[in-house]
């Protein structure tokens, strides 16, 4: 059995004041909430994530986003709400 990479070692929370301050994949920037919107909201796999980043992410990282909204769930919650769409609030 392999050994896991620990969160840290693949998720960062950036600390420069021009940061949106929310957690990403370390080295690449992309924000946590993005992929496990793709599971949430469109039923993706962590394997289906990983073929449509076409190997610039590995699945070791999409999974360790998926754990890390698991134990910090207050940073992703807020992106995944529910939004109204902004045609329909427009039309009432």
């Amino acid at each position: 059995m392999q050994d896991e990479q620990p969160l840290a070692s693949l998720i960062e929370i950036p600390g420069e004041i021009d940061s949106r301050g929310e957690p990403v994949v370390k080295g690449k920037g992309v924000p946590v909430w993005v992929l496990v919107a793709y599971s949430q909201k469109h039923g993706m796999t962590p394997g289906q994530i990983c073929m449509l980043w076409e190997g610039w992410l590995t699945l070791a990282v999409v999974k360790a986003a998926f754990s890390y909204a698991e134990a910090f769930p207050d940073t992703v919650e807020n992106k995944l709400a529910p939004t109204p769409d902004l045609l329909d609030s427009h039309n009432k």
